[in-house]
């Protein structure tokens, strides 16, 4: 991966007070560990048969941009995702490649 800085910015229309509250204590431990330097999975439950039904939209780099194909950038999203098996609790990781490597491994020993 390049060491080219990308932009990606996320706008939430239609949360609750609560939803709103608990998303901005969620980014900001994204800020926290990013600051420390601290790793591990952080994560957000969605009661997506409650009420937690916003309107989200996501703006990003192009894909030309990035440099890649919209089947290469599906693969990465993919990739990123840990532990797929359990529909139920998706995890996703900033380092696919690290992930990756560390399960395979993990799975060789």
């Amino acid at each position: 991966m390049s060491n080219k800085n990308y932009e990606l910015s996320v706008s939430f229309n239609g949360l609750s007070k609560s939803e709103l509250i608990s998303l901005v204590a969620f980014f900001e431990r994204w800020g926290w560990c990013s600051n420390v330097g601290a790793s591990g999975f952080v994560g957000y439950y969605v009661d997506g048969d409650g009420s937690f039904h916003p309107k989200i939209e996501m703006m990003h780099n192009s894909l030309e941009d990035m440099g890649l194909t919209q089947k290469r950038f599906d693969e990465l999203k993919k990739r990123a995702e840990v532990l797929p098996e359990d529909q139920r609790t998706c995890r996703y990781a900033f380092d696919p490649d690290w992930v990756s490597n560390s399960l395979q491994k993990a799975i060789e020993i």
